[in-house]
């Protein structure tokens, strides 16, 4: 397994080197990172896991890797990269002309010395999310803090054609970082579901699902701009309320035909025992009755576990977000919302099977 050395900190240029190692291999790749970061790699695992560097590391306009061709260009890449040394990549910082962004170029090939867009706080974000991918590729440890983190990752990962590489590894940053992560998740999931797709996280995408999904007298879903995202959305949505109809038609058979339930609710009235618990649940701005709150109801005044209704209430009221704690279907602030899926894998908006996008 490849791992990263110890960092230093450079301090006449203030640049901080973050020296990635590989076993029998020395890095060959230098990349200048807004001046921020200066990150010492390997050409072939930028090329193994990023299209960006297959094509242009060695992309027939530049002589000898990044070596400089005369004397002109040698002093360029000095002032550029700081000094030439034995890398056979020096790739630099190149902020866009319009003043909106930055990629890395190789030295010899850099334009013109365009003015950074950013604050020196901005560069520091920007050059700490490229660390990231670099752990990515490198097998390292990396945790998220907040979903503008996360939503900026993915794009610069899709800039640098390393999606798959990124998405390998978020399950464990996701579970890793689930105390920054977890309690934003409801208020940034619109906003995170389309990020989810595009890097085709599956346990992302579900947990964003879950939350879009509620209300679910008023799913946020709806709100989508991507409309393949939206008819996934609407599949999900479709297949819960179909178990909910199947549940309710299932309670009132057993209530009604059924003579087992007399002895395990509190009242030998079984339908008032319904009737009782649809009235814990409702509304209180007069929305009628909250389902997930009714059936949370309907599940905690059973006083046996061998109650035959059970299961299909536990199914509906279970909940299988795998990132966010201490939260239940129908309870509290979720009085309204269902936790459980029922999407299944060949309705992701992705080919699972798919390795390189």
């Amino acid at each position: 397994m490849t791992t990263p050395a110890s960092t230093k900190e450079d301090t006449p240029q203030n640049v901080v080197i973050h020296a990635f190692s590989s076993p029998g291999q020395a890095p060959d790749v230098r990349l200048n990172a807004l001046g921020i970061n200066e990150f010492h790699v390997h050409s072939f695992l930028l090329k193994h896991h990023s299209a960006f560097f297959r094509k242009f590391l060695d992309s027939p306009d530049k002589q000898q890797g990044d070596n400089p061709r005369n004397a002109e260009e040698l002093t360029a890449v000095k002032m550029r990269a700081g000094k030439v040394t034995k890398f056979r990549y020096e790739w630099v910082t190149q902020f866009d002309e319009v003043g909106r962004g930055w990629h890395l170029v190789a030295a010899s090939n850099m334009q013109s010395d365009n003015p950074s867009p950013y604050t020196y706080t901005q560069r520091r974000f920007q050059a700490e999310l490229f660390r990231e991918l670099l752990c990515a590729i490198y097998n390292r440890p990396y945790e998220i803090y907040a979903p503008r983190q996360l939503i900026s990752l993915v794009e610069m990962a899709d800039y640098y054609c390393m999606l798959p590489t990124l998405s390998s590894t978020l399950d464990g940053v996701l579970h890793k970082s689930k105390r920054y992560i977890a309690p934003l998740l409801d208020v940034e999931a619109l906003q995170l579901l389309p990020v989810a797709a595009k890097v085709r996280n599956e346990l992302l995408f579900r947990e964003c699902l879950l939350f879009v999904l509620g209300p679910y007298d008023e799913p946020r879903f709806t709100q989508l701009d991507d409309p393949k995202l939206e008819d996934v959305a609407e599949l999900a949505f479709t297949k819960l309320f179909a178990r909910i109809g199947q549940s309710r038609k299932k309670l009132w058979d057993l209530a009604i035909f059924d003579d087992t339930i007399i002895d395990q609710v509190a009242s030998n009235d079984k339908v008032q025992a319904l009737s009782s618990c649809a009235k814990m649940a409702l509304s209180p701005e007069g929305r009628g009755v909250q389902f997930p709150a009714y059936y949370r109801a309907l599940l905690d005044v059973q006083l046996s576990d061998t109650y035959p209704f059970r299961e299909s209430l536990a199914s509906l009221t279970r909940c299988d977000l795998e990132l966010v704690g201490n939260i239940q279907a129908g309870v509290g602030d979720y009085s309204r919302h269902f936790f459980c899926g029922f999407l299944l894998e060949s309705d992701l908006p992705w080919d699972p099977t798919e390795t390189d996008w």
